[in-house]
């Protein structure tokens, strides 16, 4: 009982070590992480650093898979590069498999009394230090957790059950790679995974032989969790994950035939020398070798398998506008991520605006492409309240002034675009039900704002200076205060006609002050810190 105790208590502080260190590293890789991979990643050789870089420091080919998507959705680098650093991200995976290689158990003590000792002298004060506090912390306890689980592990294969279990492993090869398929998409992780081998490997229990079978079929496990973590996020996103797949399956694909052509290459001095090495290096050899074996096959034929990617996740270009095209639940882990995605969502609504008046303008287009102003309202609705959602979720998650000061600017930006929103419906909707009457007095004022959300959509989409914009949407109190007394002093029309023109002109004010307001803190953004807007 006593060993079945410290064997579950080994395992519990290793998968716990292993979350923890993904949490505390989530903070380290945010926007200078981002800017240094967007240096560094221009030729071949410095994509491959890169990439083993981001996945030494995640330690997870699914986290490194969401980083990759953070940085393809704030178009920080090109999708080229961004494959490239997918398919390398998997080799710097290895680095916790040598470290798991060695007698960790002592180190990590040694971590857990450094961290005791930085308490003690209250050192997490700072945000960098907490953050390295926390690292060290799910370090030591990965480390002790494994280090348990190698003790106990020593004496397991003098159990009945694991020699039953070995018995039945190898009756067939199959057996050994679909336990490691299984097992990794259970712990998504298939550097996990091999680190338990290596474990059950030192420890006499598994041969080299269906050792390697488990890592191989955990590569394939490790593929195929990234495909399904990442399976609610849209096709351009998704094509990323399955290209970590396809670097998965190259590399066993890859490996397979070198290691059967090796018998017959290697000389039998050259075999005694490699059975000298331990096996749990050996195995931890074999788990570079897949991963730098399907990283560099993937790298070599990229262009060749982007048509494979089309097809295994076809971009559907009829999306609709409630769906979020660049934001995404992981997303809000990090706020420099976040907040960059959402400006970039709320830049969609912006540039639609124009759109609602199109069933008002007699050259809005061909009526076929008319969407009708209900349907547009409550598509871009649900957006902008999806937008909003997500904004919240990351003030939950991210504490610090900096990030709440941009969080809180995005979601004042969110809810005055909200009001826009609301407010062109009701300028549309208030002229639909004037009658026929009023298109005439009307008109000026569609083309005049038609004009001028055409301008925001110019601007938003092609960066462009925003005085025009900003001159356009300046105060026009006493121009609208004319506007409405020529409105109530037109006896051609109807009190009813009167009375809608007039709340019209009202709502049309509204909206230029809203848009001057968007502008403002937009185009601000481009340049510092976003501000707050003023109550509305």
């Amino acid at each position: 009982m006593n060993q079945t105790m410290l064997a579950l208590a080994g395992f519990g502080l290793f998968f716990t070590g292993l979350h923890l260190l993904a949490g505390s590293i989530q903070p380290m890789v945010g926007k200078k992480m981002r800017q240094f991979l967007a240096s560094v990643s221009r030729g071949s050789v410095s994509k491959a650093l890169a990439g083993s870089l981001l996945g030494a420091l995640t330690q997870s080919t699914t986290a490194a898979a969401f980083v990759c998507i953070g940085l393809l959705n704030s178009r920080a680098l090109p999708v080229a590069t961004i494959l490239g650093l997918i398919a390398w991200s998997s080799v710097g995976t290895s680095l916790l498999v040598f470290i798991a290689a060695v007698d960790v158990r002592v180190v990590g003590f040694y971590v857990i009394g450094l961290v005791g000792v930085a308490h003690l002298f209250n050192a997490g004060r700072m945000l960098v230090a907490r953050q390295i506090i926390a690292f060290l912390f799910a370090l030591g306890v990965l480390l002790i957790g494994l280090g348990m689980v190698k003790e106990i592990s020593a004496g397991l294969h003098q159990s009945v059950w694991v020699q039953e279990f070995m018995v039945f492993a190898a009756q067939a090869a199959l057996i050994n790679f679909i336990i490691g398929v299984l097992v990794t998409l259970i712990t998504q992780s298939s550097a996990s995974v091999t680190i338990l081998i290596v474990t059950f490997c030192a420890a006499g229990i598994l041969p080299f032989t269906d050792a390697t079978l488990m890592v191989l079929g955990s590569s394939i496990g490790s593929g195929f969790s990234v495909v399904l973590a990442t399976s609610h996020l849209n096709a351009r996103q998704r094509q990323l994950a399955f290209y970590q797949c396809l670097v998965k399956f190259a590399g066993v694909l890859a490996f397979v035939p070198l290691a059967w052509a090796a018998q017959y290459w290697i000389s039998a001095e050259q075999l005694r020398v490699l059975a000298e090495i331990p096996i749990a290096t050996r195995i931890a050899l074999v788990y570079l070798l897949l991963q730098v074996s399907g990283a560099f096959v993937t790298t070599i034929f990229q262009g060749q398998l982007m048509p494979i990617l089309d097809r295994l996740c076809p971009i559907d270009q009829d999306n609709g506008l409630e769906e979020p095209r660049y934001i995404y639940d992981e997303a809000a882990q990090d706020a420099d991520t976040a907040v960059i995605l959402a400006t970039r969502e709320q830049d969609r609504l912006l540039q639609i605006l124009a759109d609602f008046l199109d069933t008002k303008r007699s050259n809005g287009g061909p009526a076929t492409n008319r969407i009708p102003t209900a349907e547009l309202h409550h598509a871009s609705r649900q957006l902008a309240e999806k937008i909003k959602d997500f904004m919240e979720e990351t003030a939950l998650k991210n504490q610090s002034d900096e990030a709440i000061q941009n969080i809180f600017a995005l979601q004042s930006r969110n809810e005055a675009i909200i009001s826009l929103l609301d407010s062109l419906h009701s300028f549309v909707s208030t002229l639909q039900n004037s009658g026929p009457q009023t298109e005439g007095s009307s008109a000026s004022m569609v083309e005049s704002l038609h004009f001028i959300l055409e301008l925001l959509r110019d601007t938003v989409a092609n960066d462009e200076d925003p005085d025009m914009l900003l001159m356009l949407t300046s105060d026009r109190g006493q121009l609208m205060e004319k506007i409405r007394a020529a409105v109530l002093e037109d006896t051609s029309l109807q009190l009813g006609e009167r009375q809608a023109l007039f709340i019209c002109t009202s709502v049309f004010e509204r909206i230029i002050w809203l848009l001057r307001q968007i502008a403002l803190t937009r185009f601000a953004a481009n340049d510092s810190t976003p501000e707050p807007l003023s109550s509305l």
